[in-house]
Protein backbone atom coordinates (compact mmCIF):
# COMPACT_ATOMS: atom_id res chain seq x y z
CA UNK A 1 0.00 0.00 0.00
CA UNK A 2 1.59 3.74 -0.77
CA UNK A 3 2.06 6.15 1.19
CA UNK A 4 -0.53 8.48 -0.59
CA UNK A 5 -3.75 5.44 -0.01
CA UNK A 6 -3.45 6.06 3.71
CA UNK A 7 -5.76 8.84 3.14
CA UNK A 8 -8.31 7.00 0.64
CA UNK A 9 -8.48 4.14 3.33
CA UNK A 10 -9.88 6.52 5.79
CA UNK A 11 -13.26 8.12 4.67
CA UNK A 12 -13.30 9.78 8.64
CA UNK A 13 -10.25 11.46 7.75
CA UNK A 14 -11.89 12.32 4.17
CA UNK A 15 -15.24 12.94 4.51
CA UNK A 16 -16.24 13.46 7.83
CA UNK A 17 -19.04 15.61 6.28
CA UNK A 18 -21.10 12.24 4.82
CA UNK A 19 -21.97 11.57 8.26
CA UNK A 20 -22.72 13.64 11.64
CA UNK A 21 -20.11 12.12 14.62
CA UNK A 22 -20.87 13.86 17.78
CA UNK A 23 -17.02 11.56 19.08
CA UNK A 24 -15.79 10.86 15.72
CA UNK A 25 -12.09 10.51 16.08
CA UNK A 26 -9.59 11.41 13.56
CA UNK A 27 -8.06 7.95 12.83
CA UNK A 28 -4.10 7.70 12.70
CA UNK A 29 -2.43 5.25 9.84
CA UNK A 30 -0.59 2.90 12.16
CA UNK A 31 2.22 0.88 10.53
CA UNK A 32 2.25 -1.95 13.03
CA UNK A 33 -1.14 -2.53 11.91
CA UNK A 34 -0.44 -2.29 8.24
CA UNK A 35 2.54 -5.10 8.75
CA UNK A 36 -0.13 -7.41 10.23
CA UNK A 37 -2.71 -6.55 7.66
CA UNK A 38 0.12 -7.47 4.66
CA UNK A 39 1.06 -10.38 6.98
CA UNK A 40 -2.30 -11.51 6.28
CA UNK A 41 -3.32 -10.77 2.92
CA UNK A 42 -0.42 -12.24 1.55
CA UNK A 43 -1.84 -15.64 2.34
CA UNK A 44 -4.48 -15.46 0.29
CA UNK A 45 -7.06 -16.40 2.78
CA UNK A 46 -10.52 -15.01 2.24
CA UNK A 47 -11.19 -15.30 6.23
CA UNK A 48 -10.83 -12.80 9.68
CA UNK A 49 -6.84 -13.77 10.64
CA UNK A 50 -7.09 -15.17 13.81
CA UNK A 51 -5.01 -13.62 15.68
CA UNK A 52 -7.14 -10.25 16.18
CA UNK A 53 -9.35 -12.29 18.20
CA UNK A 54 -6.93 -13.33 20.62
CA UNK A 55 -5.92 -11.08 23.07
CA UNK A 56 -2.06 -9.58 22.34
CA UNK A 57 -1.49 -12.15 19.78
CA UNK A 58 -1.29 -9.91 16.58
CA UNK A 59 0.60 -6.75 17.91
CA UNK A 60 2.14 -6.20 21.26
CA UNK A 61 0.61 -3.07 23.09
CA UNK A 62 -3.29 -4.10 21.30
CA UNK A 63 -5.39 -6.51 22.92
CA UNK A 64 -7.83 -7.04 19.53
CA UNK A 65 -7.93 -5.81 16.48
CA UNK A 66 -10.89 -5.43 14.18
CA UNK A 67 -10.57 -6.40 10.51
CA UNK A 68 -12.31 -5.63 7.11
CA UNK A 69 -11.33 -7.66 4.59
CA UNK A 70 -12.44 -7.89 0.99
CA UNK A 71 -11.47 -9.78 -1.99
CA UNK A 72 -11.53 -7.65 -5.61
CA UNK A 73 -10.00 -7.23 -8.79
CA UNK A 74 -6.24 -7.08 -9.44
CA UNK A 75 -7.07 -2.99 -10.69
CA UNK A 76 -9.14 -2.31 -7.46
CA UNK A 77 -8.03 0.70 -5.85
CA UNK A 78 -8.45 1.70 -2.23
CA UNK A 79 -11.34 4.17 -2.75
CA UNK A 80 -13.46 1.88 -4.77
CA UNK A 81 -13.12 -0.79 -1.85
CA UNK A 82 -13.62 1.95 1.08
CA UNK A 83 -16.72 3.09 -0.90
CA UNK A 84 -17.43 -0.49 -0.86
CA UNK A 85 -17.69 -0.72 3.18
CA UNK A 86 -19.27 2.67 3.37
CA UNK A 87 -22.04 1.76 0.93
CA UNK A 88 -23.02 -0.75 3.87
CA UNK A 89 -24.04 2.37 5.61
CA UNK A 90 -27.81 1.48 4.01
CA UNK A 91 -28.01 -1.38 6.17
CA UNK A 92 -27.29 -0.37 9.08
CA UNK A 93 -30.51 0.61 11.54
CA UNK A 94 -29.15 3.74 13.53
CA UNK A 95 -31.81 3.11 16.21
CA UNK A 96 -31.78 -0.69 17.27
CA UNK A 97 -27.94 -1.26 16.15
CA UNK A 98 -29.10 -3.85 13.58
CA UNK A 99 -28.13 -4.63 10.08
CA UNK A 100 -30.41 -5.91 7.19
CA UNK A 101 -27.68 -7.09 5.35
CA UNK A 102 -23.95 -7.07 5.89
CA UNK A 103 -22.79 -4.00 6.99
CA UNK A 104 -20.12 -4.76 9.66
CA UNK A 105 -17.12 -3.33 7.38
CA UNK A 106 -19.22 -0.29 7.62
CA UNK A 107 -19.40 -0.18 11.29
CA UNK A 108 -16.18 -0.65 12.02
CA UNK A 109 -14.56 1.30 9.51
CA UNK A 110 -16.84 4.58 11.27
CA UNK A 111 -16.55 3.25 15.27
CA UNK A 112 -15.79 6.59 16.81
CA UNK A 113 -13.69 5.04 19.57
CA UNK A 114 -11.52 3.26 16.77
CA UNK A 115 -7.74 5.68 16.86
CA UNK A 116 -5.84 3.45 14.75
CA UNK A 117 -6.00 2.37 11.53
CA UNK A 118 -3.68 0.26 8.87
CA UNK A 119 -4.26 -1.46 5.73
CA UNK A 120 -2.47 -3.57 2.97
CA UNK A 121 -3.27 -5.53 -0.30
CA UNK A 122 -1.62 -8.65 -1.72
CA UNK A 123 -2.50 -10.01 -5.25
CA UNK A 124 -3.48 -13.25 -5.13
CA UNK A 125 -2.88 -15.88 -8.37
CA UNK A 126 -5.76 -18.15 -6.91
CA UNK A 127 -8.28 -17.18 -4.68
CA UNK A 128 -11.81 -17.66 -5.03
CA UNK A 129 -10.79 -19.85 -8.22
CA UNK A 130 -9.43 -16.94 -9.74
CA UNK A 131 -6.55 -14.25 -9.63
CA UNK A 132 -7.74 -11.09 -7.57
CA UNK A 133 -6.96 -8.72 -4.73
CA UNK A 134 -7.28 -9.33 -1.03
CA UNK A 135 -7.37 -6.10 0.75
CA UNK A 136 -7.11 -6.15 4.58
CA UNK A 137 -7.39 -3.02 7.17
CA UNK A 138 -7.01 -3.48 10.90
CA UNK A 139 -8.29 -0.91 13.18
CA UNK A 140 -7.39 -0.58 17.10
CA UNK A 141 -9.43 -0.82 19.27
CA UNK A 142 -11.92 -2.86 17.50
CA UNK A 143 -14.90 -1.85 17.46
CA UNK A 144 -18.26 -3.97 16.08
CA UNK A 145 -19.31 -4.15 20.29
CA UNK A 146 -22.58 -6.19 20.17
CA UNK A 147 -25.76 -3.44 21.00
CA UNK A 148 -23.70 -0.48 20.68
CA UNK A 149 -23.89 1.97 18.37
CA UNK A 150 -20.80 2.70 16.41
CA UNK A 151 -21.15 6.47 16.89
CA UNK A 152 -23.82 8.95 18.55
CA UNK A 153 -25.51 11.05 16.37
CA UNK A 154 -25.28 14.81 16.90
CA UNK A 155 -23.28 17.88 16.93
CA UNK A 156 -19.62 16.92 15.53
CA UNK A 157 -16.89 17.46 17.89
CA UNK A 158 -19.15 18.02 21.17
CA UNK A 159 -17.78 15.13 23.02
CA UNK A 160 -14.28 15.99 22.53
CA UNK A 161 -11.79 16.69 25.44
CA UNK A 162 -10.36 19.85 24.06
CA UNK A 163 -10.71 22.17 21.67
CA UNK A 164 -9.63 19.59 19.22
CA UNK A 165 -12.10 19.83 16.19
CA UNK A 166 -10.95 20.19 12.45
CA UNK A 167 -12.36 18.64 9.83
CA UNK A 168 -15.95 17.92 12.24
CA UNK A 169 -13.15 14.95 14.13
CA UNK A 170 -11.95 15.08 17.41
CA UNK A 171 -7.09 15.31 16.81
CA UNK A 172 -7.17 14.27 20.63
CA UNK A 173 -8.63 12.05 22.88
CA UNK A 174 -12.34 12.38 23.63
CA UNK A 175 -14.18 12.07 26.61
CA UNK A 176 -14.13 8.18 27.05
CA UNK A 177 -17.90 6.84 26.70
CA UNK A 178 -19.72 3.76 25.75
CA UNK A 179 -22.28 4.28 22.99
Amino acid sequence: MAPTDHQALNPRNVSSQVFSLLSGLFQIWDNELAKVAKSWSIQCKFFHNPCTKKRYACIEGHDFLGENVYVGEIQSTPKQIISSWYNESEHYNFENTTCSKICGHYTQMVWANTLTVGCAVSNCPNLLGHSAALFVCNYAPPGNEKNYSPYIKGEPCSLCKRDDCRNNLCHGLPVPMRM
